[in-house]
């Protein structure tokens, strides 16, 4: 029987995956998305918070956001940025939420 490896910090990052995040017409980076690793769609909100603030506008799967490209366009990427499980209970602490 196989098992997985589970390490320390991170231990969900098998389970990670990539969600996105636009910016809304108001902003500088209204064109960009900015890609964020994460093993739940709340850790990569969190990150997004942290990275931002509330200076964003929606969330995309990568099923969603393939559909938002066809019908607006191309977005220029940011540079992906990731949070494990550790990092998601460091940030919702401080920002005072539930991880």
């Amino acid at each position: 029987m196989e098992t997985k490896k589970e390490t320390k910090r991170g231990d969900n990052m098998d389970k990670m995956k990539t969600w996105y995040f636009t910016f809304g017409c108001d902003h500088p980076l209204a064109k960009s998305v900015q890609p964020i690793r994460a093993s739940s769609a709340w850790h990569a909100r969190l990150k997004m918070i942290d990275m931002y603030g509330k200076k964003w506008c929606w969330q995309y799967d990568e099923e969603q956001f393939a559909e938002v490209q066809k019908k607006w366009g191309p977005y220029e990427l940011l540079q992906e940025a990731e949070i494990d499980v550790c990092e998601a209970s460091e940030i919702a602490q401080r920002l005072g939420v539930a991880s």
